[in-house]
């Protein structure tokens, strides 16, 4: 599942700033764990 995954990454980072990014990128660390 490529394209979900790069989808709600390339969203989810577009909306968040500089200093939230880590945070989000944290979360999908686990999230690609998941799936």
């Amino acid at each position: 599942m490529d394209n979900p995954e790069i989808h709600l990454t390339v969203s989810g980072n577009a909306r968040l700033t500089n200093g939230e990014a880590w945070l989000e990128a944290d979360r999908f660390e686990w999230l690609e764990d998941w799936i």
